[in-house]
């Protein structure tokens, strides 16, 4: 009698599974808090990239048979499309989105694009925005052709340009060594710390130059403005290619010199 009570003193293997199981349930909830968030990013692009499309097809029935396809400076329209050309650009939209889902599993670094996930589908998410809003604006033009003749499309559209290049330039540091995605040099291919060194430099460069093209989105007159976009465009584009190219000029005269 004695040994069955010491005996049941002892907490047996299965008083021991609930505190397991406990513990196992609570590191299953926080931990798949990231994939979660994950999928739901993949889902928005998802949205926004079929969104073009989807629209198209609902409104299929009623749209005019020649639709605004072609925009000058002053958000005049200078070229006319039919339906079916409509449609095409539509589907270019989700076509786009399955490109660049499909980049990362091609390239040779494609572990890299594991370590820039974040950036990479926040990119992939500006894209399909800027596609959407690039759909909508021909359909605003073609079923409210007054209103949108009043509206100041080109300072539209740079602001919009001004802010994408703002986000990948806060993205860009973050970019890892990849041939896709970045500012892809051949010295900064060929060199993963050039390729480091160069974003690290553009990054700065491409943010604070986007934000100078929205800014002087609502400023400046429309021929200033377009000249003004044209030089930070090419400032933002052409420095960091030089700064790559002396960069890999330094690292071989410094090999020579040893």
């Amino acid at each position: 009698m004695e040994k069955r009570i010491i005996n049941n003193t002892h907490p047996s293997a299965s008083e021991h599974a609930p505190m397991h199981a406990y513990r196992k349930g609570q590191n299953q909830t926080c931990a798949p808090q990231p994939n979660s968030a994950g999928r739901v990013m993949k889902a928005l692009i998802w949205a926004f990239s079929l969104a073009p499309l989807a629209v198209c097809l609902i409104l299929w029935r009623i749209l005019p048979e020649q639709l605004p396809m072609q925009f000058g400076l002053d958000g005049i329209v200078s070229r006319m499309g039919t339906k079916t050309e409509f449609l095409v650009m539509c589907a270019f939209g989700p076509a786009l989105a399955v490109l660049l889902a499909i980049v990362p599993r091609v390239d040779p670094h494609r572990d890299n694009y594991l370590k820039f996930a974040k950036a990479y589908a926040v990119m992939r998410l500006c894209f399909a925005l800027v596609y959407l809003g690039a759909v909508c604006l021909v359909l605003t033009a073609a079923f409210f052709p007054e209103p949108f003749s009043r509206m100041q499309l080109s300072r539209l559209v740079i602001t919009a340009v001004g802010l994408l290049f703002c986000v990948i330039g806060n993205f860009m540091p973050k970019f890892h060594h990849n041939y896709f995605c970045g500012i892809r040099t051949p010295w900064a291919l060929a060199d993963e710390n050039n390729w480091r060194q160069t974003h690290r430099f553009a990054g700065p460069l491409w943010f604070f130059g986007g934000l100078c093209v929205a800014v002087l989105s609502f400023v400046l007159p429309a021929r200033a403005l377009h000249a003004a976009t044209g030089v930070v465009l090419a400032v933002i584009v052409v420095v960091p290619l030089g700064y790559s190219y002396i960069l890999y000029k330094k690292v071989h005269a410094n090999k020579r010199g040893s």
